[in-house]
Parts: C-alpha cells; sequence; structure tokens
C-alpha cells in the first residue's frame, strides 16, 4: 500500500525475531530463510527510499545466506531466490553507475538462472529473471562501449521475452521488460547511425508502453518509461530533420513527467533521474 514507513517498522521487528532464533538455533533452515526474505525486502524498501548503499548492503547478507542454503540443499526455490536477488542487486548497481560490480552480479544470476531454466522449463519466473539479466547485461555492454555484445544479450533477452508472451501475451510485466529492452536496442542502433532500425524500434516499444499506461492500473514506472520513449523518439525524429513531429513528441514526454514530478509516485531515487530528464527536456 506504499505505506514504506509502516513497513519498515514492521519488517524490523521481525528481523529482529529471527535473528533471535538464530543465536538459539544457529544454522537452522527455516530461520537462515526466514532471514534472508528479511534483508531482500529491507534492501527493496531502501531501493525504493533512495538509500543505495544501504539496499546493496542488505541484498549482500540476502545473497550469502541464499547462496549458503543452496550450496546446503541444492533446493529450487533456494536457487531462484538467490537469482532473483542478484538479479535486483545487478538492477541497483547499475542505476548507481557501478557498471562492473552490476555486470558481475548479473553474470553470477545467469550462472544460476540457465541452469534452472534447463531443469524446469515449465516455470515462468526463472525465465523472466533469466530475461532480465540478459538485458540488464546487455544494456551495460551498450553503456561500456561494447555495442556487438551488447545486442546478442539484449536479442537473448527479447527471444526469451518474445516466447513466455506466446504463453500470456497480455502479462504486464512480461510486456513492460520488452519494451524498455527494444528501447535499449533503438538507443544502441541510433549511436551506431542506423536511424531507420532505431526508429523502428523505437516505435516497437511505444506501441507496447502506449498500452501499458492507457490502463487504469498503469504504474507510475511504466509512465516514465513513456516519456523516455517518446524522447527518443522526437531525437530520432530530429536526426531525420522532422522537426516539428520532435518538437510535439517532446512537449507530450514533458507533460508526462510534469505530471509524474507533481505527482511524486515514483521512488527518490527514480524521481531525481525524472528532474535531470525534465530539465533536460525543458532545456
Amino acid at each position: 500500500a506504499d505505506d514504506l514507513a509502516a513497513a519498515a517498522r514492521s519488517l524490523k521487528r521481525c528481523r529482529d525475531m529471527f535473528e533471535r532464533m538464530e543465536k538459539d538455533q544457529p544454522g537452522a533452515e527455516p530461520v537462515q530463510r526466514q532471514l534472508a526474505a528479511c534483508y531482500l525486502l529491507q534492501g527493496r524498501i531502501e531501493r525504493q527510499q533512495g538509500h543505495a548503499e544501504n539496499a546493496l548492503a542488505l541484498y549482500r547478507a540476502a545473497t550469502a545466506k541464499l547462496q549458503a542454503l543452496t550450496e546446503k540443499t541444492g533446493r529450487f526455490d533456494y536457487r531462484s531466490e538467490l537469482a532473483s536477488g542478484y538479479v535486483e542487486m545487478g538492477e541497483l548497481a547499475r542505476g548507481i553507475d557501478d557498471l562492473e560490480k552490476a555486470a558481475n552480479v548479473q553474470r553470477a544470476a545467469l550462472g544460476q538462472l540457465v541452469s534452472m531454466v534447463e531443469e524446469k522449463p515449465e516455470m515462468r519466473v526463472p525465465k523472466l529473471d533469466l530475461a532480465r539479466a540478459y538485458g540488464e547485461l546487455g544494456e551495460i555492454e551498450c553503456q561500456a562501449g561494447n555495442p556487438d555484445q551488447g545486442l546478442a544479450m539484449l536479442g537473448k533477452a527479447l527471444e526469451i521475452l518474445d516466447g513466455l508472451l506466446v504463453a500470456d501475451p497480455s502479462a504486464t510485466e512480461i510486456l513492460f521488460q520488452k519494451a524498455i529492452r527494444l528501447s535499449a536496442l533503438a538507443r544502441s542502433y541510433r549511436d551506431q547511425g542506423k536511424r531507420g532500425e532505431s526508429e523502428k524500434l523505437a516505435g516497437q516499444a511505444h506501441d507496447i508502453l502506449a498500452k501499458l499506461v492507457a490502463s487504469p492500473a498503469a504504474s507510475p514506472a511504466s509512465r516514465y518509461q513513456f516519456a523516455l520513449v517518446m524522447w527518443q523518439r522526437a531525437e530520432i525524429q530530429g536526426d531525420l530533420s522532422q522537426v516539428d513531429a520532435s518538437i510535439a513528441t517532446m512537449q507530450a514526454a514533458v507533460k508526462i513527467l510534469q505530471e509524474l514530478d507533481a505527482s511524486r509516485a515514483l521512488d527518490p531515487t527514480m524521481h531525481r533521474q525524472l528532474r535531470v530528464s525534465l530539465a533536460y527536456l525543458d532545456g
């Protein structure tokens, strides 16, 4: 319900109890699992509040416990939670521009997820996490100036996402992931001067996000990504000398960003990024 302060208070009490149990029952598997869950959820709350370093420390604590449980038991659910923790930690590291850390963590996630998908190909969550890991690595490689590796990784992410959409064509989270990876591909092609391919991919991302943000339940993150894709499209239109269209698209993107800025619906880290985007577009 977005009451982060209340969530944090409840979680602190819960964590304190499990840490006391841990002292009485060192190494007890159920206690270790619950502590890992507490650390992960605390990390997510810290991340939403914009406390990146605190969040990373909590993700590290969670993945350390899940790694120990995985090595001890080999259980699939522990491996799944460990891989999800790695993917989220890597996303956070990329968000604060620690690309080397982000890449290493996503590679650790891939090490878990590839074998998990081979073992249980019918399960959706590991496949979606695998697509996220490939997508994150692809964007990291593009940011680091390695477009060929980046495009290959993004291609793998989109291949997995398209496979998932065959089974569930209206799955919001899968469509959102597809849109942001298409947008990343469009940026990479634009950087290489391939404006036609870039325009096509940005248009596909735009169409997916337009449907998502039209839903009454559209998330602020979807609306922010929609504005960024519109901005991207405007820059491509500018490259193609479509000046009037470019200005109109930028104005539409600014309107969405201004509404999000006024609502303060995004987490603090994303809200700061929004303010930078808004300032740049206004300029």
